[in-house]
């Protein structure tokens, strides 16, 4: 059940004047300005920084930070 239909069949068991305060309630949201339906938000695309990393420095891993990465790698073993 969608939040509309959960609305309507609350409106259909409540008593009259609960149902005049919804009605007088819904008519003042309709008329604020800025009620309209939301424009749905664009997915945002994370960037690819391997691909970036690629362009910028190719293949090359560079001799002093491989030492230090075998050096680490081997105090875990």
């Amino acid at each position: 059940m969608n939040a509309r239909e959960a609305v309507i069949e609350e409106i259909r068991t409540a008593p009259e004047p609960v149902v005049k305060e919804v009605l007088d309630f819904v008519r003042f949201l309709k008329s604020k300005p800025g009620v309209e339906q939301p424009a749905p938000a664009t997915p945002r695309v994370m960037p690819d920084f391997a691909a970036r990393k690629r362009a910028i420095f190719g293949d090359r891993i560079l001799p002093d930070s491989q030492e230090i990465l075998d050096e680490l790698r081997a105090d875990r073993i």
